[in-house]
């Protein structure tokens, strides 16, 4: 198994973004951030202003699979 890094969850994050403004969700403005805390447990998934946690806390591998499925969710994603 290979390391989960920055780059690649933010690479997804950046995916879940751009299909969210490009008219899949026309009235949704908001924008999705990542945030790493490993002494509260890893990866979260936050609104723009950090004021919502869309998925609490999960470790680099689980947070990243959830951010594939979000996308396959979308239909913008098939490299699993």
């Amino acid at each position: 198994m290979n390391r989960v890094t920055k780059k690649e969850l933010q690479e997804l994050t950046d995916m879940l973004n751009e299909n969210i403004l490009k008219g899949n969700h026309p009235h949704e403005t908001t924008m999705y951030s990542i945030n790493n805390a490993p002494c509260y447990g890893g990866w979260s998934l936050n609104n723009n202003n950090d004021s919502k946690t869309i998925v609490r806390r999960l470790p680099p591998r689980e947070f990243k699979r959830v951010l594939q499925g979000m996308l396959i969710a979308f239909g913008t994603y098939y490299n699993i």
